[in-house]
């Protein structure tokens, strides 16, 4: 488990983090590796889309498999040639993978730690583990909450994350945390993008982030 100085120093790495973009940081990191893809058929855009993330990937990785619970999605996906997993099919792979990435998934999860313990044992010994999630106190939020009295969201999400919280659920499941990027609301409005330069600078208001972590068993 992670020190509390260990954590004051991964708080203070955060505040100086810099802001990406979500589809070009998990490309550069899955260029020419193999990647398990968990949650892929749900992502932020349809799998019908050329913006689904998971084609994307597959146009850069040396290979990746996805992993879902959604049957009906997994095997509409299997018909057009994607390596699409059940959960239940996935420790019959006996499979390791230079990345394990779990983009905007764990926010809808039952248990986080032992969600993210579990897939951390398909990552290699030098392989990395990629989180995103939406930020609990993103600025479209505190804007809904003061304009409306309300806010938006999925209403299949079970949690909230902020960076710190994050990191106690990687400290739990013995991950070991090694980047922190702050990423840019992937919505492409123009009100959001106005937004930018104070995003900049008050980094805790950024839509979403990502953490790059390790498997400390594998270390």
């Amino acid at each position: 488990m992670l020190t509390v100085a260990e954590k004051k120093q991964w708080f203070k790495r955060v505040k100086r983090s810099s802001l990406q973009r979500k589809d070009a940081i998990i490309l550069q990191y899955c260029r020419d590796k193999t990647v398990l893809d968990v949650g892929c058929v749900g992502q932020d855009w349809s799998y019908q889309t050329d913006d689904w993330l998971h084609r994307r990937i597959k146009n850069v990785a040396r290979n990746i498999i996805g992993v879902d619970i959604d049957r009906q999605g997994i095997e509409h996906l299997k018909e057009q040639g994607y390596n699409i997993l059940h959960v239940s099919e996935l420790e019959k792979q006996q499979t390791e993978y230079d990345i394990v990435l779990m983009s905007d998934v764990i926010e809808h999860v039952d248990n986080p730690v032992d969600f993210v313990r579990y897939y951390s044992q398909f990552a290699s010994k030098d392989g990395l583990i990629l989180i995103t999630t939406p930020n609990a106190t993103r600025l479209r939020t505190c804007i809904e909450i003061f304009t409306t009295t309300t806010y938006s969201m999925n209403l299949e999400h079970t949690c909230w994350f902020c960076p710190k919280t994050m990191l106690e659920v990687f400290s739990r499941a013995n991950l070991v945390p090694v980047e922190f990027f702050w990423l840019k609301e992937y919505v492409p409005r123009l009100r959001y993008r106005i937004y930018d330069p104070l995003l900049r600078i008050w980094k805790n208001f950024n839509s979403n982030f990502l953490w790059i972590v390790k498997n400390e068993e594998k270390r």
